[in-house]
């Protein structure tokens, strides 16, 4: 389904500047807007817009990226567009190559044409729908799998708090997982896939490694 909204309707909008947190329960508040309400959506600023519809995809088991922006004589952002992490597709040139030496890996982007493009109106500076596609071209991921699309995987400011404090008493990376995955009713509603916690410890340690060799670099000058 592809809508879109006129300059006229657009202004008769309702203001909603608040980001979507797409970990927690506004999920829900999401569920209940119709095509109407999303035409009528408005945001205070571009990453508002792009959380919206990151909350969106979540919701409806696809992944989101951002695309092409516009802006004016003046360098200031005023149009950009997200899309279904499907749209596009692989070149053919990549396909005729003589001198490949690997296998193709399977094709998994399906030129989608769903996304939300956005534009900034200059009269009140909100964001504003201009255009909305829904359908998509390819099966929508099921809700208990939708953690595992890149976008959608994230670490939460408890989650590294978690990390860092069970690190630090020496609780090994595996067992932390476990732990966090009892706490919140199994791995699939972790939201994150152990080698996020994985990575996150190795970054976390390499911090402390590096100003641990700062600081004795620093005693010994």
């Amino acid at each position: 389904m592809e809508v879109s909204l006129s300059q006229e309707d657009a202004d008769r909008g309702g203001s909603d500047g608040d980001a979507y947190d797409v970990e927690n329960s506004e999920l829900e508040d999401l569920a209940g807007l119709s095509v109407n309400d999303i035409l009528k959506k408005v945001w205070d600023n571009i990453d508002n817009a792009y959380e919206f519809y990151r909350g969106f995809g979540k919701l409806h088991g696809f992944g989101v990226r951002k695309g092409d922006s516009e802006k004016d004589r003046e360098g200031n952002l005023v149009r950009y567009r997200f899309f279904c992490n499907k749209e596009c597709s692989r070149e053919r040139k990549h396909y005729d190559r003589v001198d490949r030496m690997r296998v193709h890996k399977p094709e998994i982007i399906t030129n989608c044409k769903a996304m939300l493009s956005v534009y900034l109106d200059k009269n009140d500076k909100y964001w504003k729908v201009r255009k909305l596609v829904t359908e998509h071209n390819h099966d929508l991921t099921p809700t208990g799998m939708v953690h595992l699309i890149a976008n959608h995987r994230r670490l939460t400011e408890v989650a590294k708090s978690q990390i860092v404090g069970m690190q630090a008493h020496g609780i090994a990376t595996f067992k932390i997982v476990g732990y966090m995955a009892g706490m919140a009713g199994g791995y699939l509603l972790l939201g994150f896939l152990m080698k996020d916690v994985y990575n996150y410890a190795d970054k976390m340690r390499c911090i402390k490694i590096s100003d641990g060799d700062a600081n004795s670099a620093l005693v010994y000058l």
